[in-house]
């Protein structure tokens, strides 16, 4: 009788130790496991994230085949022409490129719409909060995959390579436009008088 109760007890602690070290593993394991999970969730979705954001539409390099601006191979209407009347460094008084005039020149230091203007509405280089070249913010830059005042979106409003009507980098209007092939004040044009990349 002694001798099965101490079987008992012992028998008993055993059960218990098993028990009780069964349920320490399963729960370092599972808590592991949880937190793998976790943290590798997490890190998947950020790497997920994070390719999402540099996807393939609408980038600063977006091989394109229309009109692309920095990387465009072609042989007219380069970026970097170095011709003789308005060219894209030309430091004139009337709508020029790198123009320090007042109204919609490229590089215009004053307070709307131009393309290195540190003011505060839709500039090209300002480190500000709205409307930057290069922030990486999540309203209105110079890499965001938006529809609203982007780079190069292909908007109706004041964009830069906007196919609208008013004030575009490449319009194809009438009315002082970068590639305009009108005949007055273009960057690219054809004509006779202030051209970009004039054959005359």
């Amino acid at each position: 009788v002694h001798t099965h109760h101490l079987y008992s007890v012992v028998h008993t602690h055993h059960l218990y130790s098993v028990v009780h070290t069964h349920h320490l593993f399963y729960s370092v394991v599972h808590t592991h496991h949880l937190y793998s999970m976790m943290h590798t969730y997490h890190l998947f979705y950020s790497v997920v994230h994070t390719y999402h954001l540099y996807s393939t539409v609408h980038t600063h390099h977006l091989y394109s085949t229309v009109h692309t601006y920095y990387h465009l191979y072609s042989t007219v209407h380069t970026y970097h022409l170095y011709s003789t009347v308005h060219t894209y460094h030309l430091y004139s008084t009337v709508h020029t490129y790198h123009l320090y005039s007042t109204v919609h020149t490229y590089h215009l230091y004053s307070t709307v719409h131009t393309y290195h203007l540190y003011s505060t509405v839709h500039t090209y280089h300002r480190y500000s909060t709205v409307h930057t070249y290069h922030r990486y913010s999540t309203v209105h830059t110079y890499h965001r995959y938006s529809t609203v005042h982007t780079y190069h979106l292909y908007s109706t409003v004041h964009t830069y390579h906007l196919y609208s009507t008013v004030h575009t980098y490449h319009l194809y209007s009438t009315v002082h436009t970068y590639h305009l092939y009108s005949t007055v004040h273009t960057y690219h044009l054809y004509s006779m008088v202030h051209t970009y990349h004039l054959y005359s």
